[in-house]
């Protein structure tokens, strides 16, 4: 989600490049913390608290439950795809004709 809104909001290429280095930056950062954390170096109660982090332990689902949307979605997009190719092929989007107009601003005549 933090990397769709940071590519929308930036109107350029080099600004989105910035946002994802400073992004990057902010994860060094908060790693290192973490590193310290872990080892003492900040308190024996931060020292605690990482280490309680870094032992909790989540229930996770079975590996086909879990890739079954992803597999699902993948589907049936290949699907869509795969008939949107059809369509071209058959000519489903060829129009007949195409109407050009050209303004010209030097010679006006020749518009």
């Amino acid at each position: 989600i933090t990397s769709f809104i940071l590519i929308m909001i930036e109107s350029t290429v080099i600004e989105i490049f910035f946002n994802f280095i400073a992004l990057q930056f902010i994860n060094d950062l908060d790693n290192l913390a973490f590193k310290l954390g872990t080892e003492g170096i900040m308190g024996g109660n931060i020292q605690k608290g990482c280490n309680n982090v870094s032992d909790t332990s989540y229930f996770t689902v079975s590996h086909f439950r879990r890739k079954l949307p992803l597999v699902v979605i993948f589907l049936s997009v290949l699907g869509l795809w795969t008939w949107i190719y059809v369509l071209q092929q058959n000519g489903r989007f060829v129009t007949e004709t195409i109407e050009v107009q050209m303004s010209d601003e030097i010679n006006p005549a020749l518009a």
